[in-house]
């Protein structure tokens, strides 16, 4: 046996060539929920496309047919192949990039003549479930333990989840959030815009969790929570911030870049900025590890299972940029607490702790003297 049912579920738009170099109208579908899979009959590749209405598939002959590959979006889960018999693309999206490109190699062999067998990438002939293509859900609220999805692999089952926009787990007993809710190659970066984490008990947030560049809504209220990630405020599209009843110290610098409409802050134990000294853990000489971070960050080598160990990986999630010049910092810095004003950042602030007004305690490294001396907020 050498199937190993490797399906990609993505969404597929099928159009019709024919009809389009001729001006006319021809059958238009929209880009449905799909499985895009390689199976081999007749000791020929062929490419199966399986959807809600069709799971017995349609098929697709692959050597000599393809007459050419868009693979210029392949990073974000997006690819385009032409075919000559029939004359169509097929046009995939809210693919998983590593399933992409795995399946773009194989149809490259394939094309060639070469055999797949052994490579692990051939699937069965047999009809696709229905669950598998069904409707893209897009909202998952959980508020008892009977609403957990537990036959479904959950929390891993989000991953499926291509199209989920909200997620709603308010009141719970979460501890600890997935690395994969918000890891780079998790399709919720593009989708998840209203996060709701809020009467938990958590801890700490993923340091990746600015990988979902579409938040719009991050509600954290009483959780445990003592800082907030260092990358939060390249969230550009953040416009509400409620974190209230929780145990933050201060919050990260980056929250300056952020244009909020509402960030509330409130009962927390924030720290006293007339008691913060300076930090100053400046080396005379820089370690590897900031010379390797700084290189990686500098050339955007992006590092996974493949190419880097896990401890390798989290380092670089703990960089942190100097507020004067971004500079990636790692072991070697000064650090400071500096007041600063929420209102310059957001339209609404609920936050009257300690008689501070709206003014937080704004945590601050940067990366050598000179731009310490530079340094303005």
């Amino acid at each position: 046996m050498f199937a190993c049912n490797m399906r990609i579920v993505c969404l597929v738009e099928v159009v019709h060539l024919n009809s389009e170099l001729q001006g006319i109208s021809g059958p238009k579908r929209k880009a449905v929920r799909s499985t895009v899979s390689i199976v081999q009959k007749n000791r020929e590749a062929m490419l199966m496309l399986c959807t809600a209405r069709n799971k017995s598939g349609n098929l697709y002959k692959i050597a000599r047919n393809i007459q050419r590959v868009f693979g210029k979006m392949v990073a974000n889960g997006m690819t385009t192949l032409r075919l000559k018999e029939p004359m169509i693309d097929l046009r995939i999206s809210n693919a998983a990039r590593s399933e992409l490109e795995r399946l773009l190699k194989a149809i490259k062999l394939a094309s060639q003549g070469e055999s797949l067998l052994g490579h692990g990438v051939l699937s069965t002939c047999e009809p696709v479930k229905g669950k598998v293509v069904k409707k893209a859900q897009t909202k998952m609220e959980v508020r008892s333990k009977a609403d957990y999805p537990l036959t479904l692999g959950f929390p891993s089952s989000l991953q499926q989840l291509t199209c989920l926009s909200s997620l709603d787990v308010d009141s719970n007993q979460i501890t600890t959030l997935p690395p994969s809710l918000c890891s780079r190659n998790s399709r919720l970066c593009s989708t998840l815009k209203s996060l709701t984490l809020s009467n938990n008990k958590i801890s700490y947030l993923p340091a990746d969790m600015d990988h979902l560049l579409e938040l719009v809504s991050l509600r954290v209220n009483g959780n445990r929570l003592r800082m907030l990630p260092q990358g939060i405020g390249h969230l550009r599209h953040l416009k509400y911030l409620l974190a209230r009843e929780n145990s933050i110290l201060f919050l990260p610098f980056s929250v300056k870049k952020l244009s909020l409409l509402e960030i509330d802050v409130a009962q927390n134990e924030f720290a006293s900025i007339e008691r913060a000294a300076t930090v100053d853990r400046l080396l005379s000489v820089p370690t590897l590890q900031d010379l390797a971070g700084s290189v990686l960050l500098s050339e955007r080598i992006r590092l996974d299972e493949t190419n880097s160990t896990k401890q390798c990986q989290n380092m670089m999630l703990l960089a942190r940029n100097c507020a004067v010049c971004a500079k990636a910092v790692f072991r070697s810095y000064l650090r400071i607490l500096v007041e600063f004003d929420l209102r310059r950042i957001s339209e609404t602030v609920i936050y009257c702790d300690r008689g501070w007004g709206c003014n937080a305690p704004f945590d601050v490294f940067v990366c050598s003297k000179t731009c310490f001396n530079l340094f303005r907020l």
